[in-house]
């Protein structure tokens, strides 16, 4: 098909507009398959480091899936020739039933496996869990191998007519091997998988009754929460002088665990659960109100102890779900409190204090840093509107501003680490803040530039704790230090403290900007709720003459 116009010129001028015509139908597809490959090799980053926009997309239907289905789409709409589009749309098709039957076997495997020893922090996992994982990993996003065939088959169909066919052919007929190569192999890899189970589940048990655990820390939760929820709990665990284990249930979980001394199993199927629950446990911990807590709770040889992963105002600290568990397990008489007025009937026997061991090692009194250090902390949006305590959306950038305009404080910047998982406003004020932060210079930093310090470190070092309704506040409260805690919905005083009682040891920063230098200026000289904050720890974080993790490890001692 010629460039319009170029019938009616003549000689040299008809020439070169032939070449210029050439030249223009050849580089339009090669922009089409660039933009083609780059949202390929964009999706598989994505899967792959579990970006949040991926989560998002999910979150909303659009699957790695579906998404690798509209792509393919895109691929043939790209294609003009008859004979190609013929092609790369078997290809595609042979591609994407490759996909779909590796992920069913995948399923399967998991519906057979064996449990898995995991490592945390350890770059080389033991070899049946290494094994494990390469056949899961094809039921997740688009394996890497089937993304270079696919930008390789579309390339292909594309220069079917701008190279010579034979060419082109070979390179499709190589991709559908190529395909067919794969997902023999993917299914091999599978049966061979399920003959092994057996020894390799027999070895799994072997090493947990061996280890002969006291106790489970039994994690099943939202994707992304085990790094905050289970990662506090640690060093407490660490400490017992009682050994014990770690199963978790969904596998997304396992990369975000630190490093323990505790054995490390990935359980899941309720098979696994029972089997791992060897005659030494003598009780459970959880850290969440995880779908799948009650195929452990059936068993009633061993003690379920509601753990949750910190204290605070907040409505999910005070379930009704909690009725279900043997023993509830709380920082203070605050949480007990907290039940009584939720009007969840609980009999004080229920309950046993045991502290915050994880900030037991703060430093208390007044910090030293000169600038002071304030660090703003917001917390997690949640799962539904009710539950969204985060101030980050609406007043986050105001504060930010306004600290940095004082110029007579250093900020640091620590989010909620699942901050923007829900919502995608989340995400854009967190970029805004981060680049608000940064552009500050030397009077400001973002802690996740810094990932060598924990949150206790950063906790450490800051004079004046800015955050939400969140265990941030009861945690924060170990050094006695100054904490303004964000009102972002415009709550009246006397509602805000009726609604959220623990924060009576906290200045309270509402919407309005006006007001806010007044309460940090408070805050950093008069500190007129130092009283308030000194008596209100007992309260919150228990009594406890011989500190939290004694506390802790006695109760574990009483049960064991």
């Amino acid at each position: 098909m010629g460039c319009p116009g170029v019938a009616t010129l003549r000689g040299s001028e008809r020439d070169g507009g032939d070449r210029r015509c050439d030249r223009a139908a050849f580089s339009l597809p090669l922009v089409g398959f660039a933009a083609y490959a780059a949202w390929l090799l964009a999706d598989y980053v994505a899967v792959r480091q579990d970006a949040a926009q991926a989560r998002l997309l999910d979150f909303a239907g659009a699957s790695a899936r579906v998404r690798a289905l509209v792509r393919a789409l895109l691929g043939l709409v790209l294609v003009r020739e008859g004979g190609a589009l013929l092609a790369l749309g078997g290809c595609l098709l042979l591609l994407h039933g490759a996909w779909l039957a590796a992920s069913a076997a995948a399923e399967w495997l998991s519906r057979g496996a064996p449990a898995s020893i995991y490592l945390p922090g350890e770059v080389v996992q033991p070899e049946a869990t290494t094994r494990l994982a390469r056949a899961y990993r094809a039921a997740i996003g688009l394996p890497g191998a089937l993304s270079i065939v696919e930008g390789l088959a579309v390339l292909a169909a594309l220069l079917w007519d701008r190279v010579p066919s034979e060419w082109a052919v070979a390179l499709l007929v190589g991709c559908a091997v190529a395909i067919l190569a794969w997902v023999t192999g993917a299914l091999l890899r599978v049966l061979r998988l399920v003959r092994q189970g057996a020894v390799d589940q027999a070895q799994v048990i072997a090493t947990v009754t061996r280890r002969a655990p006291a106790f489970l820390a039994y994690v099943s939760m939202a994707h992304g929460q085990a790094k905050h929820m289970v990662n506090q709990w640690l060093p407490a665990f660490d400490a017992l002088p009682h050994e014990g284990a770690v199963i978790v249930r969904e596998a997304s979980h396992l990369p975000a665990l630190a490093a323990s001394r505790l054995t490390v199993v990935y359980a899941p199927s309720t098979r696994h659960v029972e089997a791992l629950t060897v005659p030494s446990v003598r009780m459970a911990f959880y850290m969440a109100f995880g779908g799948k807590n009650g195929q452990l709770m059936r068993d009633s040889r061993i003690k379920h102890l509601l753990l949750l992963h910190g204290d605070s105002d907040k409505a999910s600290s005070a379930s009704p779900l909690a009725r279900a568990f043997d023993e509830v397990w709380v920082a203070g008489e605050a949480a007990i409190q907290r039940f009584a007025d939720a009007g969840i009937d609980l009999p004080r026997s229920r309950f046993v204090i045991v502290g915050r061991p994880q900030v037991a090692q703060l430093p208390v009194g007044p910090a030293s840093g000169r600038p002071p250090l304030v660090l703003y902390a917001p917390t997690f949006e949640g799962y539904s509107d009710e539950a969204n305590y985060s101030s980050l959306e609406g007043m986050g950038v105001g504060v930010i501003r306004s600290l940095i305009a004082r110029g007579d404080v250093k900020v640091a910047f620590k989010p909620h680490p699942s901050t923007g998982i829900q919502r995608p406003q989340m995400l854009a004020a967190l970029r805004e803040v981060e680049g608000l932060v940064r552009s500050a210079g030397a009077a400001g930093v973002v802690c996740s530039d810094v990932p060598t310090l924990t949150l206790n470190d950063w906790f450490a070092e800051a004079a004046v704790l800015i955050t939400d309704v969140s265990s941030l506040v009861s945690d924060f409260l170990q050094t006695e230090r100054p904490i303004v805690t964000c009102n972002p919905r415009g709550f009246s005083p006397s509602d805000f403290l009726a609604r959220f009682p623990s924060q009576r040891v906290s200045y309270r920063l509402d919407p309005q900007p006006e007001g806010f230098d007044a309460v940090l200026n408070d805050a950093l000289t008069t500190d007129s709720l130092r009283q308030q904050r000194v008596a209100g720890k007992k309260w919150i974080l228990g009594d406890l003459p011989d500190g939290p993790q004694h506390a802790f490890a006695a109760e574990v001692a009483r049960l064991a």
